[in-house]
């Protein structure tokens, strides 16, 4: 899947009197956002983050094709943008929708509505061909309650972090919740060097307690790179000034809990 196979996929979705494709059809409008969609994914080179939302409202992404953007004031795309240039100042950041089409009322386009579970599963579908667009992606930041369940479906569930929604009084909360999850992803300058050398403590520990000198079936490095994100949360909560490998004894008593 690339960009322009993504869009044509998009673009062939059919309307419903509740559903509206923005994308669909040859018409002046359909075409630039099309374009604007296309322009908008090039310009995005090699992302670690995606904020992911809940899905297009009429005065945002229906209108323009790029989710949490508006040429009419949206609130939600201005809370969000806000929070963007202060706490990304140099970066594009990755953007998509839960469901991708603009979910409204029977027969009204001036409305927004939430997503059904349907068309949640058909946005699923879409989300991970999008994902697949983007490999380098390792950190799936979820706007609103919809679109986590949704990630957390879709994606390892420890390497989703929720962001309050904008809408209904959210806009702290949700500028609060940006700065919070990149602070907390991008605080350690090395964080791979600081993965490393984490886990050689941890396997030396190990086999000095299992006495022995084989390697590991999994090294404490590779252990550490799949729980990433939960290991970030852990570490920046302060666990960090423990022994070197106490985040593996937290996991193992966490997972003989469940």
């Amino acid at each position: 899947m690339n960009i322009d196979s993504f869009i044509k996929k998009l673009s062939e979705y059919k309307s419903t009197d509740t559903v509206n494709n923005m994308y669909y059809g040859y018409s002046k409008n359909a075409i630039e956002r099309r374009n604007r969609l296309k322009n908008y994914l090039l310009s995005i080179k090699n992302p670690i983050y995606i904020f992911v939302g809940e899905a297009p409202g009429y005065k945002g992404c229906a209108r323009t094709g790029v989710p949490f953007t508006s040429d009419d004031g949206e609130m939600s795309a201005r809370v969000m943008n806000e929070a963007f240039k202060k706490e990304l100042p140099n970066i594009t950041p990755l953007m998509w929708n839960a469901f991708p089409f603009h979910p409204h009322e029977k027969g009204d386009l001036n409305t927004n509505r939430k997503p059904t579970a349907k068309e949640l599963k058909n946005g699923q579908e879409f989300l991970r061909d999008f994902l697949a667009i983007f490999p380098s992606v390792k950190y799936f930041f979820a706007v609103g309650r919809t679109s986590e369940k949704l990630l957390k479906e879709t994606v390892d569930p420890h390497q989703v972090e929720y962001i309050r929604h904008p809408a209904h009084g959210g806009k702290k909360e949700c500028q609060l919740g940006i700065k919070t999850a990149i602070m907390r992803f991008s605080a350690v300058d090395d964080w791979d060097r600081l993965l490393r050398e984490l886990g050689n403590d941890y396997d030396y520990h190990r086999n000095a307690q299992n006495k022995t000198t084989e390697p590991p079936v999994v090294s404490g490095y590779e252990f550490l790179k799949k729980h990433e994100v939960e290991f970030r949360n852990w570490y920046f909560e302060g666990n960090h000034d423990e022994y070197p490998w106490a985040f593996f004894d937290y996991y193992e008593q966490k997972r003989t809990k469940i």
